[in-house]
């Protein structure tokens, strides 16, 4: 069957109902009669365009030939090509340079500073349980993994299969053809199934975009080489050379030595006649010990860090780090993981996420949104509280909600009790004792007027400095 009939026949498929049996499945929590569609797919009446994909698509193997820097450029130019883009080749490249030990492990670090924030679905500031399980899932941390691969690769594609729970399946990122809206159905074709008016598609990447992993692959390749350089340089002078000299017409010592080193061990061995002009030179006076492929190997891991995390610091230590550099280099990862973590709530709060949650699962998804709590640096929190209560403190109306906020501080039952009790011993302070006869009046008040007199913001000051200070050693 020609690639344009066996389109049309899947599309129709995929559209057609062929019994309109009504089953009742549980999805978020509540039941929802589901339509057995086209395919004897369950699906939810209220989705109007949905179709399934995955099945369709002709997988291929990963060439896995080896790859250089050159296989690297003219794969960049198959990717970005106007008339006729295909990534392929490209990501063929990146399934070979994702196996680098340090590329895959920043990658890793970097997302999963991102993971594992707190997620909570948030309607009328309180949380709303019912997405509690659907947050702490497995496929819904796979789900967010992927997303933000998409700022490595380019973009990211989803297959959601409607039913009880939340599942899906990644679509292969060589059938998704961004520039043109398409996932194909073989991964050099340049036409395919249209998903942006699918339901349970969802496509993640910008036109254009080849990932921060077109970067990192030229590093990679470098460093690759340059292994093979080292190990090599590690085979011929990493071990001791033992040259035996025999008299060139004397076969019986000749013999005798060679029988001699087989026995010696592993080392490396040569026997000449002493007649012979013989000399080895084992690289000490421009290489050392090797320091040139080490120190090479280092760059590029530099580079590849600095790329992806913006420092480097943070994941190795050079000779002149300190406490300044490091602290200025976490900055700087610290703009990248928000940068990161604002990306994955607007895609959690955008309107085809929120789509997909109400009509393929059930959730109630017309109010509320997606809140990722930001774990604040201890001291930057603690820096801007002392600004917060130095602010109040100099006259400027502050809510004390401000701080069970921006603090995370939780909020007593019997508030508003407190408060009420607070301003009423502010407002009619103890009388201070007569003073002894004979004695002076002792200006300022006494502990026990100062003790009454502290207000809400003075002991949820006191709470902060208690937690923050470090014990007395």
């Amino acid at each position: 069957m020609g690639k344009n009939n066996r389109l049309k026949t899947y599309a129709k498929n995929n559209t057609q109902q062929k019994d309109n049996t009504v089953t009742p499945v549980i999805s978020g929590g509540q039941v929802y009669p589901h339509t057995n569609a086209g395919g004897g797919v369950m699906r939810a009446p209220e989705q109007t365009n949905a179709q399934f994909i995955f099945n369709e698509i002709v997988l291929r193997n990963i060439d896995r030939t080896p790859k250089t820097v050159g296989n690297w450029r003219d794969s960049h130019k198959a990717a970005e090509s106007i008339y006729y883009p295909n990534r392929s080749r490209y990501l063929d490249l990146l399934a070979d340079v994702v196996l680098d030990a340090h590329l895959s492990g920043i990658i890793d670090k970097r997302i999963k500073t991102t993971t594992n924030k707190t997620i909570r679905y948030v309607r009328d500031k309180q949380e709303d349980l019912n997405f509690k399980l659907l947050i702490e899932s497995n496929e819904f941390n796979d789900m967010l993994y992927e997303a933000l691969l998409s700022k490595a690769y380019g973009n990211t594609g989803f297959e959601f299969l409607p039913g009880a729970d939340f599942c899906f399946k990644e679509i292969p990122r060589k059938h998704i053809k961004t520039e043109k809206k398409v996932i194909a159905i073989n991964q050099t074709d340049y036409d395919g199934i249209p998903y942006e008016d699918l339901d349970n598609i969802w496509v993640i990447g910008k036109d254009r975009d080849l990932g921060y992993l077109l970067k990192a692959a030229f590093y990679v390749l470098l460093k690759k080489g340059n292994f093979s350089d080292w190990a090599n340089f590690i085979e011929i002078y990493g071990q001791p050379m033992m040259v035996t000299k025999y008299d060139m017409f004397d076969e019986k010592t000749k013999i005798q030595l060679t029988n001699m080193m087989k026995e010696v061990g592993s080392s490396l061995r040569l026997s000449i006649p002493k007649q012979a002009d013989f000399e080895v030179i084992d690289a000490k006076s421009s290489n050392g010990n090797g320091d040139l492929q080490k120190q090479f190997v280092d760059a590029c891991n530099a580079e590849i860090s600095v790329l992806i995390l913006g420092a480097t610091e943070t994941t190795t230590s050079s000779k002149s780090s300190g406490f300044a550099q490091s602290k200025t280099q976490q900055q700087q990862q610290s703009e990248i993981i928000k940068d990161d973590i604002k990306f994955i709530r607007n895609l959690l709060n955008s309107k085809k996420f929120k789509t997909i949650l109400s009509k393929m699962y059930g959730y109630d998804t017309s109010t509320g949104e997606f809140v990722i709590d930001e774990d604040d640096d201890v001291n930057d929190l603690l820096t801007r509280s002392q600004v917060d209560l130095a602010i109040k403190n100099g006259g400027v109306p502050i809510g004390d909600d401000y701080f069970y906020d921006n603090y995370n501080i939780p909020k007593p039952a019997d508030y508003d009790t407190m408060k009420a009790q607070a301003e009423t011993e502010e407002a009619e302070p103890e009388a201070e004792p007569a003073p002894a006869p004979g004695q002076p009046a002792k200006p300022g008040t006494t502990p026990a007027k100062k003790e009454k007199a502290q207000n809400l913001s003075d002991r949820i000051r006191n709470a902060i400095a208690d937690f923050f200070v470090p014990p007395r050693r």
